[in-house]
Formats: structure tokens, C-alpha cells, sequence
């Protein structure tokens, strides 16, 4: 359902198609759309997930469809096992994920 560039051409595949909308989406959309998203902790880091994945889990109908495999990792605790495995690849902590001490501690609550 998405456009091909060389059959609408670029112009129109940037201003007015399915695509556009999907790129452009916004997650305080996704959250208003999603009631269980407002109330979860980890609403500020998730942010509804990944817009393919939504779009997936809802058989390709709802763009702004949460992304279940971002609720496992987050609420499933495998988030606190991917900052383990982001601290043995950046020690030096580079990333500005390990420097954010408050999502580091909800992570760590679950």
C-alpha cells in the first residue's frame, strides 16, 4: 500500500501519501491512541514503539497501533538486560541511554 517513487513520483510521494504518514507520525499521537500506553511507566522511553511493528501487530490496519514487542521488552524486564549487554559493548558509556539515570532506574525497578 505504499507508494513506489518511480510510479507517483517523488514529489507526491512526500507530500500526500500513506508513506508520509508514516514517517511523520508523532508519538504523542501514538499515545492518545493507545489508553495503556498513557498509564505506563515507560511511556517516555517507549513512546508506543516502533510504527512497522504497530502497523504489523495490527494486521496492517492501524498505524497507530502500539508495538507489542516494545511492551515485552519493557514491561517483560529485558530492558534491564539490554542496558547490561549496551554496557559490555560501550564501557566508556557513550551512549545517552546509559546516561539517563532516570530511565536506567525504572529499567532496573522491573
Amino acid at each position: 500500500e505504499f507508494p513506489l517513487i518511480p510510479e507517483i513520483g517523488l514529489p507526491k510521494c512526500i507530500t500526500g501519501s500513506r508513506y508520509m504518514d508514516f514517517i511523520n507520525t508523532r508519538a504523542d499521537k501514538v499515545l492518545e491512541h493507545n489508553p495503556e500506553c498513557i498509564e505506563c511507566r515507560y511511556k517516555n522511553w517507549c513512546l508506543g514503539g516502533c510504527r512497522a511493528s504497530g502497523l504489523s501487530d495490527s494486521g496492517q490496519k492501524d498505524l497507530l497501533h502500539k508495538d507489542q514487542c516494545a511492551c515485552e521488552i519493557f514491561k517483560g524486564g529485558w530492558g534491564a538486560g539490554l542496558i547490561d549487554r549496551m554496557k559490555a559493548i560501550l564501557p566508556d558509556g557513550k551512549s545517552p541511554v546509559l546516561k539517563d539515570q532516570e530511565f536506567l532506574s525504572a529499567i532496573r525497578e522491573n
